[in-house]
């Protein structure tokens, strides 16, 4: 029929790249010998990032880590139209036509 599409369910879903690093993450690190570390793989990528952003004392990236943690601080927006004027805001209705 007109306008249905022979892929219904659209592109096949798979993990993203993001997921699978994410589940690999979250695995507990293995030593050399193959036994267990009291760690996983997120735990000890956390560690070398804070080890790093202290060894080099970098203010832009500690700033960056920090507002990945806690986020933006919150900003004041004001808006206005012409001239500082106040601000005119237009509805337009859109009706469609119904195809017999």
């Amino acid at each position: 029929p007109k306008g249905v599409s022979g892929n219904i369910d659209g592109r096949t879903k798979r993990k993203t790249l993001t997921e699978i690093i994410y589940a690999q993450l979250e695995k507990q690190l293995l030593d050399k010998n193959g036994k267990k570390i009291n760690k996983t793989g997120l735990e000890n990528l956390g560690a070398l990032v804070l080890q790093m952003v202290f060894e080099k004392k970098d203010k832009d990236i500690m700033k960056e880590l920090w507002h990945y943690l806690d986020g933006m601080p919150k900003q004041k927006l004001e808006h206005t139209g012409d001239e500082d004027g106040p601000m005119i805001i237009e509805v337009v209705e859109h009706h469609e036509k119904k195809h017999e």
